[in-house]
């Protein structure tokens, strides 16, 4: 079974299994986080949606962040369980999206197969809640560094400087308290 581990670069825990951090001595070590450290969702939401919000309502203090969009790697089919299991999880307001790593799920992307996910995912945790965030050295078998920020660039393209800001890095300074 995974252990919950600190992550030296930043004040807070990674954990792949919500279930597994919540129930660890009681929610102890899930809980130790309610000193103001953030947690990293490595785990897809799929099969496990309705788990990330019953952590976050019981430890509403600990802020959750979402990882990789919530990996939807299945493909373009399945979007509509990733949109419903994404607003399911926006309903609990300590819970943000770092959107990255859609590549995973989309080989080939293009600026216009990724939008309906960074749209969606906008939509559901607003802006104050989402964050742009990079995947590599992985993001490198599907596309360049460049390719991944000028498609979140044109994608918010429509987005006043403030919105663009918040979520290029303001988010990210806010919750990994950088």
């Amino acid at each position: 079974m995974p252990d919950i581990s600190i992550v030296p670069e930043f004040p807070g825990k990674r954990i792949d299994q919500p279930k597994f951090a919540a129930r660890r001595n009681g929610g102890a070590a899930f809980g130790s986080l309610t000193n103001g450290g953030s947690v990293s969702t490595c785990s897809s939401i799929t099969g496990r949606v309705e788990e990330f919000p019953e952590l976050a309502r019981e430890f509403p203090e600990v802020q959750i962040i979402l990882n990789h969009t919530g990996m939807q790697v299945d493909g373009p089919d399945f979007f509509e369980g990733w949109r419903s299991g994404m607003n399911v999880l926006a309903q609990a307001p300590n819970v943000a999206c770092k959107i990255s790593g859609l590549g995973m799920g989309d080989w080939t992307w293009t600026t216009e197969s990724i939008r309906p996910y960074v749209e969606e995912a906008i939509n559901a945790f607003g802006t104050d809640r989402c964050m742009f965030a990079s995947n590599f050295p992985v993001d490198k078998l599907f596309s360049s560094y460049d390719a991944i920020w000028n498609a979140f660039k044109a994608i918010t393209g429509s987005f006043t400087l403030d919105e663009r800001h918040i979520l290029f890095y303001r988010n990210a300074e806010r919750f990994y308290q950088l």
